[in-house]
């Protein structure tokens, strides 16, 4: 099926309107995400007992802390739990050694994150970034082109 060419730049030109609005949705439910999950979760510290190196597009690649916390299970006593955190840094971002604040699951304390502003609020925060960016690089220009 072919399309008339002025059918698939009035597509490709409306498109652009579509990315703002997803990057700020994508970008507030993962804050919205994060702020449930700082609600319902319990604070404690870790420790970084590695860092894990995970290979990247490239050649590059970025290091995981991998770090270990005890919790206390009402049925079993103390337990330690080891994790390595969902964000990388390249340099990394702690040593092994380091102390970190830790935010964890009662329910479920496998599921941990070390919780610093970048390892919670980054990414939700440059989605929101650039779908503000992007909205005036997109939304500006049309909205002149009304007011003439």
């Amino acid at each position: 099926m072919s399309y008339p060419p002025g059918i698939l730049i009035f597509l490709s030109q409306n498109c652009l309107y579509a990315i703002p609005p997803l990057f700020i949705l994508t970008g507030l439910i993962m804050a919205v995400k994060q702020m449930w999950f700082g609600r319902h979760s319990v604070a404690t510290e870790g420790d970084v007992i590695d860092l894990r190196w995970r290979m990247g597009g490239k050649g590059g690649g970025v290091y995981y802390p991998v770090v270990r916390f005890q919790y206390v299970d009402m049925e079993r006593g103390e337990e330690e739990i080891i994790f390595v955190s969902r964000y990388g840094s390249r340099p990394p971002s702690h040593k092994v050694g380091d102390h970190v604040p830790v935010l964890y699951d009662p329910a479920y304390p496998a599921n941990a994150h070390i919780n610093t502003f970048g390892a919670r609020w980054l990414l939700p925060c440059i989605c929101i970034f650039f779908g503000g960016v992007a909205a005036l690089l997109v939304w500006t220009p049309m909205f002149s082109l009304f007011s003439h």
